[in-house]
């Protein structure tokens, strides 16, 4: 772990202040019974903060969400977890998901760059009317190769997910689908796939104040190059920095805090609901239905990670994707 990534892991703890009981026992005293009574209390503050350092640092950490609309009525946010989530910095290198939402199904991946391992699901809903959608789980109908530019993509493993039962759901509830079984003797992962009526914002995890610097919203993103409309999705994403995708030039990841990393570059800014950037001879043009990221007009940094294998005669395809904080790149 590198010393940029351990600030990551450091900015999520945080411990309670001293109680007033506690602070009167630590003024000198007297008698010795004074002493005995401080030492109980400081072992008692000792092990309460350990309770709390330790909820935090082992409890579920979040490693990316998106929302959107399923169907006329039926919108999903889709959440991505693991827990310890002492280990979350680690894994947000590893970790990568992908996937679709229209048409009554959700197709979802999510996949580990070390172990070259992806679980796949689909979730099938359709109306029964009152409010009530019924439920089927599946294996995805596409194959992981539709859904990512990874190159050797038919090296990687399937494990299957634990495919939940079928059911009834309704405005409010949730189900959980465990992911990529038996990849680490210490850590699970899940997507907890949650329904509702109405459109739903997207839910970061607890900020510290370092991490509400560096976070962007990219709500319904619609991307132009040179001012012709390129893309554009129906669906939110969160994280601390993004990736336009290209299947020709490769992987642009965009962040408004580079995080002391030298291989992000200026290339732009971000202001309001719009952010632009150029790479090569090209501008690119991101706009959402939300605002981008707090603190106003600010610079844009990008990294370009260039394809593998390019192929000049092939048609450029680009998708979006949230990804961890620029440190990790």
């Amino acid at each position: 772990m590198t010393d940029l990534q351990l600030d990551e892991l450091l900015d999520a703890w945080e411990t309670p202040d001293p109680s007033p009981s506690l602070r009167r026992a630590c003024l000198p005293g007297p008698s010795q019974r004074g002493q005995r009574r401080w030492l109980w209390l400081a072992a008692s503050a000792f092990l309460a903060c350990a309770v709390v350092v330790g909820f935090r640092v082992l409890g579920i950490g979040m490693l990316g969400q998106s929302a959107g609309e399923a169907a006329p009525g039926l919108h999903l946010r889709v959440t991505t977890s693991m827990e310890p989530a002492m280990q979350q910095v680690v894994w947000f290198r590893r970790i990568g998901t992908a996937g679709s939402m229209g048409r009554g199904k959700l197709v979802r991946f999510c996949y580990d760059r070390v172990s070259r391992s992806y679980s796949g699901y689909q979730l099938n809903f359709a109306p029964l009317g009152d409010g009530l959608w019924s439920m089927a789980a599946s294996l995805p109908d596409a194959h992981f190769r539709e859904f990512t530019r990874i190159e050797e993509v038919s090296s990687y493993r399937h494990i299957p997910a634990a495919l939940p039962p079928a059911r009834t759901m309704r405005d409010g509830d949730s189900v959980e689908i465990e992911l990529l079984d038996g990849i680490s003797d210490s850590a699970n992962f899940r997507d907890t796939v949650e329904i509702s009526a109405a459109a739903l914002a997207l839910t970061p995890a607890p900020n510290s104040p370092s991490r509400e610097k560096s976070e962007m919203n990219l709500s319904e993103p619609r991307l132009e190059i040179d001012g012709s409309p390129i893309y554009e999705n129906r669906n939110g994403y969160i994280g601390q920095s993004f990736q336009i995708v290209s299947s020709v030039e490769g992987r642009y990841i965009l962040a408004v805090d580079p995080k002391g990393n030298p291989k992000f570059v200026e290339a732009g800014f971000v202001d309001g609901q719009a952010m632009e950037f150029r790479a090569g001879s090209r501008v690119f043009r991101i706009t959402a239905s939300k605002l981008i990221a707090s603190g106003g007009r600010r610079p844009l940094y990008l990294l370009h990670q260039p394809a593998a294998h390019r192929s000049a005669s092939a048609s450029e395809e680009f998708d979006v994707a949230s990804s961890g904080p620029a440190s990790l790149f």
